[in-house]
């Protein structure tokens, strides 16, 4: 696994009893197979300059099998790419619920063509652009892709590897986890949806099964986050 690990801290409002430190750059990074896909530029990423890494976006990858995916990212006539594939249950792919696939590194200069093209954007989508500009969408966000078709199940086990991913880097743009999915560093929200930048382009992605279980997403990860950033102060 690469290390991608930064630490920092600040000091949390408390009472003199229990006074608390938030630490950041201790959140892990959940286990992955690492299977990084190259693409030609233009043809499923581009050299857009440094990642800042400002949000995760959730998609759903419209095939059942989170393996056979990555392979389709890796044709050529396939243009596009995301950073992370996660496997969901049957009727997805037995023995993937999730797996977790790191197929374009978040850490470099590569933006894989995964949450645009940027159409008429929606929900909190309007406020990233506004922030930082259309070329963030695919610079700065890092594409999570569920298997499964809309409507297909993912079970708490799926959530698991999501919200892990989805802490880990809100753990490295140093989020306190009693504000998260608020960054407090940008005024925006660190989690979308791809139907969020892509309207009309792209149709309710990731679907109704995803978007409904955003709160238990948002919960997990903030149980994560503070498991990992508290610590009571030493005396």
């Amino acid at each position: 696994m690469s290390d991608f690990a930064s630490a920092g801290g600040i000091e949390a409002p408390g009472n003199e009893e229990a006074a608390v430190n938030l630490v950041f750059g201790k959140v892990p990074h959940p286990p992955y197979t690492r299977d990084i896909i190259i693409k030609q530029e233009d043809l499923g990423m581009n050299d857009l300059g440094p990642r800042s890494n400002l949000g995760v976006v959730y998609h759903r990858a419209l095939g059942r099998s989170i393996r056979e995916t990555g392979e389709i990212l890796k044709e050529p006539s396939t243009k596009a790419l995301t950073h992370y594939g996660i496997g969901a249950p049957p009727p997805c792919e037995a023995g993937e619920d999730g797996d977790i696939f790191m197929w374009s590194d978040p850490v470099g200069n590569v933006a894989p063509v995964a949450n645009g093209p940027l159409g008429s954007p929606q929900g909190d989508g309007p406020a990233f652009v506004a922030q930082f500009g259309a070329i963030a969408i695919n610079r700065d966000l890092l594409g999570i892709e569920i298997s499964g078709m809309p409507d297909d199940p993912i079970s708490d086990t799926t959530i698991e590897s999501v919200a892990a991913i989805s802490a880990y880097w809100a753990d490295q743009a140093q989020i306190p986890h009693d504000e998260y999915p608020m960054n407090p560093h940008t005024g925006v929200v660190f989690t979308y949806f791809h139907w969020e930048f892509a309207s009309p382009h792209v149709h309710n992605c990731p679907g109704a099964v995803v978007i409904n279980a955003l709160d238990d997403v948002i919960a997990r990860t903030k149980t994560i986050m503070k498991s990992h950033q508290t610590e009571e102060a030493q005396p």
